[in-house]
């Protein structure tokens, strides 16, 4: 991800924020819609999307959309989680 890349998330995951903070969960949700089409690490599209379908859940009819977004988020977590794992295992034998 490049610098400008790292600070367009950043800034979306906040208007996000600022906006669900402000009672304007619609304005937040575009935010992390656009958030998680952004490259980004696993962890951090795993937040965006647990984000995201809450408010999906919270705001709107749609829970096949918000199922799809939740079940994408997990997968994002169990990713990384497998990866971290595997990182301190390796540096561990390293060691």
């Amino acid at each position: 991800m490049t610098v400008r890349g790292a600070q367009l998330a950043e800034a979306l995951a906040q208007l996000a924020v600022t906006f669900e903070r402000d009672g304007n969960p619609i304005q937040a949700i575009h935010c992390l819609q656009a958030l998680v089409d952004q490259k980004q690490t696993a962890d951090r599209e795993a937040i965006a999307r647990l984000h995201l379908g809450r408010l999906l859940l919270q705001h709107t009819v749609s829970l096949e959309d918000a199922q799809k977004i939740l079940l994408k988020a997990v997968s994002h977590c169990c990713l990384h989680t497998l990866w971290v794992t595997s990182i301190t295992k390796w540096a561990q034998h390293a060691a």
